[in-house]
């Protein structure tokens, strides 16, 4: 198994992003490119060098284990090994999960497993999309695939199911393991699609199919707060309200009189069935859970004071690795040593659990923070800089103008932004995801031409 999925599971992933990979190198050797084409290539092709400098960060460390974990029954102790070079490592540990245990399976091998499957779909998409024409198709099939995961999700829970999307609950319930859909992932997925969708939206013509759209954002958006992530909330409910402003912006640009009782009838019509959707699929329930926010605001934007604590022992971690980390994983084998440099957090583990008789984390619930643990400054600056490269072309090129490409980049920024509240970046949906975000943004917001350094028409739709 691998995130909590089967492993075979993963090895189909895999071997589709390798048909990607092979299917977008065909298309692009056989396709004429245009100025546009071009630049959106050489910012696409920084990006991807990054990630493969990344990939092979991670194999580096695999193949140079510092420390060996042996079982005792269900602990296990570390053990130094000799035979390690200076330059990146990891910790020797299972690639699968111990038979007859709850514990997860994290070694450096998995996650180059997870990396180097999404370097791969990713690159296909980079090599594939050549013109705006095949990144927008692209675009609507994670706008119909994000309407029918909503609706799927919206069943569920209105039948009263603990889980969506995902049947899989053997760890995820006991460690908080990355399962595929675990409720976090879930929501951060269609808070993402719901951005989509709303790019989807604002591009649309003629009217009838924006109002198309405008529906699935909301069932989109509904879906989302009924999972009950209450990041993925807030990012859903944010982009909803960005794309209400800007579209009564431009409806008031464009005739003035439509702005009147007729829009008001469908704005309480439109709070009226989401008043419905919420009593049948338990959103009163996730929206109680956002009344942290006025008692403690700051624990609240931190996620609370568990994740703090959580955090802060991945720190102490990193500080005595800093530059290579500890490799993929890591964190799980280190949290019984370093957790004693955080004394709350086992007052707060056993106060919550006070019969609890095995005590271990297998995550910080942040990814940025297990990415300095496990790929220290260098590995971790790898990571980023592709991000980095893409969102400055992004920007450069105007992509924060209203238009599709600014709608696929407030998706991108909210899993981005949610990785720091969970441990979400490890599951391979969500890691393509992010990144066929970023590279289909910087397809559309690329320039038409190589005189064209910066779209002036902001009122024209990219893409």
């Amino acid at each position: 198994m691998l995130g909590g999925e089967p492993l075979g599971a993963q090895w189909w992933l895999l071997w589709g992003a390798a048909v990607t990979f092979v299917s977008g190198a065909v298309v692009r050797l056989t396709s004429p490119s245009t100025p546009g084409s071009r630049a959106a290539w050489r910012v696409q092709a920084g990006a991807l060098l990054f990630g493969l400098l990344f990939v092979g960060y991670i194999y580096l460390q695999a193949r140079n284990p510092s420390l060996n974990v042996s079982f005792v029954g269900k602990l296990w102790i570390l053990s130094p090994l000799q035979d390690t070079i200076p330059g990146p490592h990891s910790i020797e540990a299972p690639f699968d999960s111990v038979p007859g245990d709850w514990l997860p399976y994290k070694n450096a091998w998995r996650f180059l497993l997870i990396f180097g499957t999404c370097w791969l779909y990713v690159a296909g998409l980079v090599f594939g999309l050549v013109e705006r024409a095949d990144a927008r198709r692209w675009v609507l099939v994670v706008g119909v695939n994000a309407a029918v995961l909503a609706t799927v999700c919206l069943v569920h829970r209105a039948l009263g199911e603990r889980l969506t999307l995902w049947h899989f609950s053997d760890t995820v319930s006991f460690t908080g393991s990355p399962v595929f859909f675990y409720k976090n992932h879930n929501g951060a997925y269609l808070a993402a699609s719901l951005a989509v969708v709303l790019g989807l939206a604002w591009t649309a013509e003629p009217k009838r199919r924006r109002f198309g759209w405008e529906v699935v954002a909301l069932i989109l958006w509904a879906a989302t707060v009924a999972v009950n992530s209450r990041a993925a909330t807030g990012f859903a409910t944010l982009w909803g309200i960005v794309y209400f402003v800007l579209r009564w912006q431009r409806t008031a640009r464009e005739d003035r009189s439509a702005i009147g009782p007729r829009k008001w009838f469908l704005v309480g019509a439109t709070a009226l069935v989401l008043a419905v959707v919420f009593g049948l699929t338990g959103g009163r329930k996730a929206i109680q859970r956002f009344s942290p926010a006025l008692s403690s605001p700051l624990d609240f934007v931190q996620g609370g004071e568990y994740r703090g604590l959580l955090r802060q022992v991945g720190i102490n971690m990193w500080l005595d690795e800093p530059a290579w980390g500890w490799g993929g994983g890591s964190y799980l084998y280190l949290f019984n040593t370093y957790e004693k440099q955080v004394p709350q957090i086992a007052a707060h583990i056993y106060r919550e659990q006070p019969n609890l008789n095995r005590f271990y984390m297998v995550s910080a619930d942040s990814d940025w923070v297990e990415f300095l643990v496990e790929y220290g400054v260098v590995g971790f600056s790898l990571f980023v800089a592709a991000g980095v490269l893409l969102a400055v072309a992004w920007w450069r090129w105007c992509g924060w103008a209203p238009g599709l490409p600014l709608f696929l980049g407030l998706g991108a920024a909210g899993i981005v932004l949610h990785g720091y509240l969970d441990h979400i970046l490890r599951n391979p949906a969500l890691l393509i995801l992010l990144v066929g975000l970023l590279v289909v943004a910087i397809r559309l917001a690329a320039p038409r031409d190589s005189k064209q350094h910066r779209l002036r028409k902001t009122d024209q739709p990219a893409g």
